[in-house]
């Protein structure tokens, strides 16, 4: 992989140019005064396509999954439980 540093006064003269070093894979660096003010990269590959129901099957989430945690559980997990017990967090929920 090549690294080119350009200073920004040049980017319009060279810009097809880093075009063509970025499609490569390449990486630009814009200096302004020898500071970097910005870095070009290369665009990431395409993703593979998703298949839905792929592993369907593999994977089952239970019928309480988004349920309250008992509180000994909380604690466990966090070692403290910062709410107030009267507050009714679901009505502010749905006021917002």
């Amino acid at each position: 992989m090549v690294r080119e540093t350009v200073d920004v006064r040049e980017l319009g003269s060279r810009l097809t140019e880093l075009l063509t070093l970025l499609e490569q894979g390449n990486e630009v660096t814009v200096v302004q005064d020898e500071t970097p003010v910005a870095r070009l990269l290369p665009p990431l590959p395409a993703a593979a396509e998703r298949v839905p129901g792929l592993h369907r099957g593999v994977v089952w989430i239970s019928d309480d999954f988004d349920e309250p945690l008992p509180n000994q559980q909380i604690v466990a997990l966090f070692g403290t439980i910062d709410y107030l017990p009267d507050y009714d967090y679901k009505a502010q929920r749905r006021r917002q």
